[in-house]
């Protein structure tokens, strides 16, 4: 926001950001994954591939963005606006291994919304490493932030009861694991 603005104008600019950022769309529909059938097999190769892919994704980033920015807040060091890339690229790498995995048709609408929520997350954190070039725009999405967490959540609510009704089970020592853990943080 410019200070030298009258309250009118900057009342136009926080709407238009608003606006904005409600237009955060999904941009991934069932053309652009690769469907597979649903037998113990595949669904148990699957989720041992999400849990991998989680794995391998994140293994760079530590706690969560809100408690980055709140960090970056407290200490007022903007320097470390960078690291929101991190995030970025683990959400943007996630998305691009997601896409190539073949999904087994009870996972479908699932993995969408996994691949959608993790699109949208990266975009949201390109924000939040802006912030000091605009931080209402930055602000306006951690309202986004909370949805996509929350549409995370469903995601492995649905897709644990997905695999306990399919009785898929994982060991500790299998990348699949990783669904139960989060489940349990739940």
């Amino acid at each position: 926001f410019d200070a030298n603005q009258s309250n009118e104008a900057a009342t136009e600019q926080m709407i238009a950001y608003l606006q904005n950022a409600q237009v955060l769309m999904d941009e991934y529909d069932e053309n652009d994954i690769l469907i597979t059938s649903s037998d113990a097999a595949t669904v148990h190769r699957y989720a041992n591939t999400i849990g991998a892919i989680f794995k391998n994704a994140f293994n760079k980033t530590s706690g969560s963005e809100i408690t980055l920015l709140n960090q970056i807040i407290r200490d007022q060091k903007l320097e470390r606006l960078k690291e929101f890339e991190i995030y970025a690229q683990a959400y943007a790498s996630a998305t691009e291994e997601l896409k190539k995995n073949s999904v087994p048709v009870a996972f479908i609408e699932s993995h969408l919304l996994l691949i959608n929520t993790f699109n949208n997350l990266k975009r949201i954190n390109y924000a939040f490493q802006n912030f000091d070039h605009d931080p209402a725009f930055a602000l306006v999405n951690l309202t986004l932030y909370q949805r996509e967490s929350d549409r995370f959540a469903l995601f492995i609510q649905n897709t644990n009861t997905l695999l306990e009704t399919a009785g898929i089970l994982f060991t500790e020592l299998e990348d699949g694991y990783v669904l139960n853990e989060y489940q349990s943080q739940l």
